[in-house]
């Protein structure tokens, strides 16, 4: 199948789209990240983008947690609920069968270890880990077709970026 880049890169960093040659099909990418002023700490705050392929914004959010308690919150934590949070309204509000989905996210730790090649070790991350994973298979489910999950340097994650980051 021949693939054409178009023009997603320039209006959103970390978001790209792919048209195939003689098909229709819609793509769409979500980029997420998460930021803690603290690490670990008591607040945490995450962010994600989504964008159809002509690279306009369909939705976007951001949000935070706060504890009182252990575990402290974790930069991990934070990259973990916005990836969640991308996923749930992507889900809900956006998925259609034939879509081509694509989640950004630059923690090489949370990508890594939802391609399988990072174990996940830390206690505090395994639920995460694991709604992430269920989330995945929902959504492959509507879609008919594999989630992609791809590491970006930060400079190409930059709406995320500053969205995660408390004004």
């Amino acid at each position: 199948m021949d693939e054409t880049e178009v023009g997603l890169r320039s209006g959103l960093s970390g978001i790209y789209a792919i048209q195939n040659k003689g098909d229709t099909v819609r793509e769409c990418g979500g980029s997420f990240d998460g930021s803690i002023p603290r690490n670990p700490g008591q607040v945490c705050y995450w962010a994600w983008v989504l964008a159809d392929a002509g690279g306009a914004i369909i939705d976007q959010s951001s949000g935070g947690h706060r504890v009182s308690h252990e575990p402290l919150l974790t930069v991990q934590v934070a990259e973990y609920a916005g990836l969640i949070n991308l996923l749930e309204t992507y889900l809900i509000d956006h998925a259609k069968p034939g879509d081509i989905f694509t989640a950004f996210g630059d923690s090489q730790l949370v990508i890594y270890q939802v391609g399988g090649r990072y174990a996940v070790n830390a206690p505090h991350l395994i639920p995460l880990f694991d709604r992430v994973v269920d989330l995945i298979k929902m959504v492959k489910l509507v879609i008919g077709s594999p989630v992609r999950i791809q590491w970006v340097p930060r400079e190409q994650n930059e709406v995320a970026d500053a969205l995660s980051r408390p004004s």
